[in-house]
This record gives structure tokens, C-alpha cells and sequence, in this order.
């Protein structure tokens, strides 16, 4: 598959380097601390829908992963923390790492704290975290089948290969129920942080004006190209004949986007 090519290119990108993400903007209540909005029932695609474009480009054998993971990431983009957790499995709430959330906190011996059983409100909580430090999600951006080889998913075999598609994924969850590993990307709310850093790369332009949307066309276009976004690798797992999110992590930017 085309993504072992760049597999040998970088490790830590992934679980040792911390590159500042979207950023500045204060987290609101995610979602609902009742998690009770309905969120999980997705509409009718869009002609630019990111799913659509993914089927377009994945292999047979990866296309009927796609769709499983569209309540998830509609979930997420649209804050609803609660539905995303309803499609967390078993095995995804009974233990988590703080690393999942603030990619911060890894280092090159520990992914973060555990944290067992997790309830939906801790869920809604360390969301609210993850945003103060990654940016505060808006749309789904991108999305792809990234691995289906069972002995990848099972953290066997090449070791690179499997740091890329399962993360720290817990040994303790059954290899026999992964089937798929998964990147989406979401584009953040524009902060101020972001808003200074790109006027800095602009003649002539402020951060206000950056934020309001009042430039021309041709800065517009550069500005729509560097939108601040955060990466999302989660893992598929068989629940009970049906796919549920067996692993997550959110991540930064890195230079292999």
C-alpha cells in the first residue's frame, strides 16, 4: 500500500514530537455535558463529502471501512463529545492515556496517565483538553483507510509499520477484532494565535482583518489553503458484528500531511 513508502521517513513525528497545532481558542462546553444531542445520523453526503472522495481512492478491500467511521467523525467535528463516545467500544473506554488526548504529555517511555472506565463525562472533559491544546474541530477535513493487514493491526510483524497504524494501542484488546486502522484530519475554528502567525507571512494584512474574512480574493485563497487542522488516527474494531472505535489518537500537524 502506497503509505509504507513513507513509513521509514519519520517515527517520531507521531509519538515523540509535540508541533503546535490549531490552537488559542478557549474551549466551550463540548457537545453538551448530557451528551444527549443527536448527532450520530449522518445527512445525505455533500458532493464534496471527504467520504466520498476516500471511497474514490481507496482499494476494495478498504471501502467498506469508510463508512463506520463517518458518526465518529461527524461526532467530533460537530463537538457532540457525547455521540462520539457512544461509538467508543468496550475496549476503547475501559482504558484510555492521557497521550490520546494532549500528545503533549508523551515522552519516549510513557504515552501519558491511564485512565480506566472512562465515563462519558470524562470522555466530554479530556475532549475540552485536547481542544485547548490541538484547536477546537469544525469540519471534517480529510479521511482515509490506512492499514488492513491483520498482523500490522495486531502489532506483529514490522514494527514501523505497526507504530504508524495502531499507536499505543493496549496489547490487552483482542488482534482478531481489529479490522482497520483510520487518519482523518479536522480543520479547526481560526484562533488568534493562528491568525497572527499567518499575517506574519502576508504584506499588508492583520490578524483582525484575517479573522473577519475582509481580504481579497487572492489572500483569501492562501488563507483557505492554511486553515489550522488536527490529525485522528482510531483503529476499527468488531464489537458484536458491528465496527466500533477500538483506539483513538489525536494528534498535531506533522510534515508528512
Amino acid at each position: 500500500m502506497h503509505h509504507h513508502a513513507v513509513c521509514s521517513l519519520i517515527v517520531a513525528s507521531i509519538v515523540l514530537i509535540f508541533v503546535p497545532g490549531c490552537g488559542g481558542s478557549k474551549p466551550q462546553p463540548a457537545g453538551g455535558a448530557t451528551g444527549t444531542a443527536a448527532a450520530t445520523t449522518a445527512p445525505s453526503a455533500p458532493a464534496n463529502d471527504p467520504f466520498t472522495a476516500a471511497a474514490s481512492d481507496a482499494e476494495p478491500g478498504e471501502r467498506p471501512y469508510l463508512e463506520p467511521a463517518r458518526p465518529f467523525l461527524t461526532a467530533l467535528a460537530a463537538r457532540n463529545y457525547g455521540a462520539a463516545y457512544d461509538q467508543l467500544s468496550t475496549h476503547a473506554r475501559a482504558k484510555m492515556l492521557t497521550g490520546q488526548f494532549t500528545p503533549s504529555v508523551v515522552t519516549e517511555t510513557s504515552f501519558g496517565t491511564p485512565l480506566e472506565n472512562v465515563t462519558r463525562e470524562q470522555f466530554i472533559e479530556w475532549m475540552g483538553k485536547s481542544e485547548a491544546e490541538l484547536g477546537v474541530p469544525e469540519s471534517i477535513r480529510h479521511i482515509s483507510v490506512f492499514e488492513i493487514d491483520a498482523q500490522v493491526l495486531s502489532g506483529q510483524g514490522d514494527k514501523l509499520s505497526a507504530v504508524f497504524a495502531i499507536g499505543a494501542m493496549p496489547a490487552d484488546i483482542p488482534a482478531n477484532i481489529r479490522k482497520a486502522s483510520l487518519r482523518g484530519a479536522l480543520t479547526c475554528q481560526k484562533s488568534r494565535t493562528w491568525a497572527e502567525a499567518i499575517a506574519q507571512d502576508l504584506d499588508n494584512v492583520t490578524p483582525e482583518q484575517i479573522l473577519s474574512g475582509q481580504v481579497n480574493q487572492e489572500t483569501k485563497a492562501t488563507i483557505e489553503e492554511s486553515l489550522p487542522y488536527l490529525n485522528l488516527k482510531f483503529v476499527l474494531v468488531d464489537e458484536g458484528g458491528q465496527l466500533k472505535i477500538g483506539y483513538f489518537e489525536m494528534m498535531p500537524p506533522s510534515m508528512l500531511d
